[in-house]
């Protein structure tokens, strides 16, 4: 059991350093800048730890998830989902009313950064 938690431990900490620097990246293309990282609540502990988002959209202070705008709360979700995308291959992805909350100039952003994706995943997107 103890060698099945360091091997848990050692994917987790690998995949996470991955996509916090994915993560950062996304984030300031669909943003158009900004800055953006995730911190382990609990670095000490990996099979128990939090995450926490920290996003600082362009103009703005750096600030937890939870201060953002409904939209901005949403394409910082979506620049998380496709940081993951860009570290793990998968073959299919459902996005059901993910630009909801978008203003126009964030759908159309959005929009644009999947075709990044055109020659991997296959998307089916649900709109209103």
């Amino acid at each position: 059991m103890n060698e099945m938690d360091d091997v848990m431990k050692e994917e987790f900490k690998l995949t996470f350093e991955k996509i916090k620097i994915e993560f950062a990246k996304v984030f300031k293309e669909l943003f158009g800048g900004g800055t953006a990282d995730l911190k382990l609540t609990n670095p000490d502990d990996l099979l128990n730890t939090g995450i926490e988002i920290v996003a600082s959209p362009p103009g703005k202070k750096l600030t937890t998830i939870s201060l953002l705008s409904g939209g901005e709360k949403t394409l910082t979700a979506i620049c998380l989902l496709f940081a993951i995308l860009n570290v793990r291959d998968i073959p299919f992805c459902l996005f059901d009313e993910v630009e909801a909350a978008l203003d126009e100039a964030n759908v159309e952003g959005f929009g644009n950064y999947l075709n990044h994706y055109k020659d991997k995943p296959q998307f089916l997107i649900i709109t209103h």
